[in-house]
């Protein structure tokens, strides 16, 4: 309730202590005096206020800079995700340029994360990213 903004209807509406049970919450809050609201957090709706500039992105004018999917160096990793028939899946794939050739892989995985009710896509390939296996985490094991 403290997080509301001071123009939504329900700030006005306090919680007060009930006299004939109080919870121990309770008692500690009324004994510790009123709540210390300068520190609490404003939550609002939106992620980014629809008023802030965005990131403005960068494109490579030149087409020769520009490297083509086989001339790239280092270690490539590629994740996905789905959501089917009430599943949610993550995998990927990890290439070190220059150890593999364009069609072989150092490393793939792919798991089932949980259910469709528990979780979604967007978390699935957020999992995927963080639990990616390198070439050098696997020598280490």
């Amino acid at each position: 309730m403290r997080t509301l903004p001071k123009t939504h209807p329900l700030t006005s509406v306090s919680l007060k202590l009930n006299r004939r049970y109080a919870s121990p919450m309770q008692k500690l809050a009324s004994a510790m005096g009123g709540p210390d609201t300068k520190r609490l957090e404003v939550i609002h709706e939106f992620a980014l206020a629809p008023w802030t500039d965005r990131l403005q992105m960068v494109k490579e004018g030149d087409q020769v800079a520009s490297l083509k999917p086989d001339e790239l160096n280092g270690i490539i990793i590629a994740t996905s995700s789905s959501q089917r028939k009430g599943l949610v899946g993550m995998g990927g794939v990890v290439r070190e340029a220059t150890r593999n050739g364009p069609g072989e892989a150092s490393a793939s995985y792919s798991a089932t994360v949980g259910s469709s009710d528990e979780q979604n896509a967007y978390t699935a390939g957020l999992a995927a990213i963080a639990e990616y296996p390198t070439p050098r985490r696997q020598e280490m094991r």
